[in-house]
């Protein structure tokens, strides 16, 4: 009789510690489920930052292409050619004026032979539908309108060569964090201008002053890499990750 009272009450603990391990398994998914959704929780800052730092990885593997290609084939910032069949429109970075042994292509076997990487998943996400949208999440983008203040000699380079990138604010944050950027207020430096993701093709026509104290960004200002929330009209609420190849007086 004894023997059948403990062993019922064995089976009874056992089965309140599974039921105790369900409930925890059942919370912590549910903490993972919304912390990813809204991108708040630990988890979700986590995933944030790996993203961001995919970004980045990717931004570097192209400038240190260039920098060899710069120092041993003699490219200037007007040859180089980022041209390659994967773009969304397929002759958007064709520079015409590049070397025609490929000696100047970011992407090419004699060139810089950076593989064309498309952004992280959680970049992707963000396409919205629109043709602008989905082109800035879908695609990193190579722009000649972006001018950080303060990377140069003088106030404001005349020519610049930026890598761009969608983000989210997590990862947005990360980045700044990472560069000495301050986010006021805990959130991104704002800027009121368009992305200008203008496909660059070996000329400069004119940038935007970013890092101007007159509402672009002015904790950008000497920062070669950062972040920021866009609040141009047709660009509200969307975050984008810069990365400064080249710039000139």
């Amino acid at each position: 009789m004894l023997a059948k009272t403990q062993s019922s009450g064995e089976n009874g603990n056992a089965l309140f510690l599974i039921l105790i391990a369900v409930a925890l398994f059942a919370a912590l998914s549910y903490a993972v489920t919304q912390s990813g959704k809204s991108g708040g929780g630990g988890a979700g800052r986590e995933l944030a930052n790996l993203a961001a730092s995919q970004v980045l990885q990717d931004f570097s593997a192209i400038e240190h292409a260039i920098n060899k290609m710069m120092l041993l084939n003699g490219c200037t910032r007007y040859t180089l050619n980022f041209d390659h069949a994967s773009w969304d429109v397929g002759n958007d970075y064709d520079n015409t004026g590049a070397p025609a042994n490929g000696s100047c292509d970011v992407f090419g076997e004699n060139g810089g032979g950076v593989t064309w990487t498309a952004p992280p998943p959680m970049v992707q996400s963000l396409a919205s539908g629109s043709d602008s949208d989905t082109a800035l999440a879908t695609e990193y983008h190579v722009s000649y309108r972006i001018a950080i203040r303060g990377i140069t000699a003088g106030l404001v380079p005349t020519e610049q060569l930026t890598l761009i990138s969608r983000a989210t604010r997590d990862m947005c944050i990360h980045v700044n964090n990472q560069s000495g950027i301050t986010n006021p207020s805990g959130e991104p430096p704002e800027v009121d201008s368009f992305f200008a993701y203008t496909a660059f093709t070996g000329t400069y026509p004119g940038a935007y002053d970013y890092g101007n104290p007159s509402g672009h960004g002015p904790e950008l200002a000497g920062h070669r890499t950062g972040c920021f929330l866009n609040t141009w009209s047709t660009d509200n609420g969307k975050y984008g990750i810069y990365h400064v190849l080249l710039a000139y007086d």
